[in-house]
């Protein structure tokens, strides 16, 4: 883990979209985003959120929030985003799927100490509701801080820290993400880890991450109409319907990884997207930043000649 002298390079802004439980709910999906600004524009950005709010019939100073904007501001917040010298991250997850998944590490990182009477054993118990949040968010981070250190290698020639902020959610804790994320660091020393990737720890300060709620922080507002615009392009269970207007006016916005948005500046989960039984209109969103017929497509059955 860094600990440079030298202040934040970056700063990322980390807010979401969609219900965490992994039963019965109203969203089918859970979709986390992130916002990356360097530094220097930082004073920037409240002057950004008070742009679009002054375009909105009756701001009324009501902080920024995807779903409060009608189909005009949806539009034009989005296509303003998409314009802006900034990088946004997406994670789409198809809740489904992830029942049942486990990763025993990370779960001994989330479980609670019940201390006995002699103060010194304990029994522990899991926190439940704790791993799916922080799985996805790392898998979101390992993305964004990939790109800040290659960012900042080639703009100040070598790894540059960057802030991580976090909006404040029910079902949420800091503490025991940090201790998840402390695993990562770890499992990324001894390359012992059971997930395919890890944080780039060059970039990253566990002390520069924190919580905020996202009606005081201009930049979680921002990460909000990125989640809520990915979230209106997939989650046709609780909109009716698919519109990829929002999502594709932030598309000049998205990162790239050998010149692919799929799995980088948009990740769907699970890995294998077909698993999700995606509709026509959801495919055409998971296409149009790059996924192909690999991921879109079950398999067929190996037909054995001979």
């Amino acid at each position: 883990m860094s600990k440079s002298l030298l202040p934040p390079a970056y700063h990322i802004f980390c807010d979401e979209f969609g219900d965490q439980g992994l039963k019965r709910s109203a969203s089918e999906w859970f979709i986390v985003s992130a916002v990356v600004i360097s530094a220097d524009r930082e004073h920037e950005v409240p002057r950004w959120v008070s742009r679009i709010n002054g375009h909105r019939r009756n701001p009324q100073d009501a902080p920024l929030h995807f779903v409060a904007l009608d189909e005009r501001m949806k539009i034009w917040a989005t296509r303003f985003l998409g314009k802006l010298p900034l990088r946004c991250f997406t994670l789409i997850s198809h809740k489904a799927n992830m029942i049942g998944y486990r990763n025993v590490r990370a779960e001994r990182a989330g479980d609670l100490r019940e201390y006995r009477d002699d103060a010194t054993s304990y029994e522990t118990k899991p926190r439940r509701g704790l791993r799916y949040p922080n799985f996805v968010l790392k898998v979101l981070l390992e993305r964004v801080t990939e790109w800040c250190c290659w960012h900042s290698k080639l703009n100040y020639g070598s790894p540059r820290q960057a802030s991580i902020t976090i909006a404040q959610r029910g079902g949420f804790y800091l503490d025991p993400f940090k201790s998840y994320l402390e695993i990562d660091r770890r499992n990324s020393n001894s390359r012992t880890g059971t997930l395919p990737g890890y944080l780039s720890w060059p970039v990253v300060n566990l002390d520069l991450i924190s919580t905020a709620p996202a009606n005081n922080v201009a930049g979680l507002q921002l990460a909000d109409v990125v989640s809520g615009a990915f979230s209106r392009a997939v989650d046709e269970k609780r909109f009716g319907t698919c519109d990829m207007r929002f999502a594709m006016n932030l598309k000049p916005r998205l990162p790239k990884k050998y010149d692919q948005i799929a799995n980088f500046g948009v990740t769907g989960l699970p890995w294998d997207l077909w698993k999700a039984n995606l509709s026509p209109n959801q495919e055409m969103l998971f296409r149009a930043v790059g996924y192909g017929d690999g991921k879109l497509v079950r398999p067929g059955p190996i037909l054995l000649v001979g």
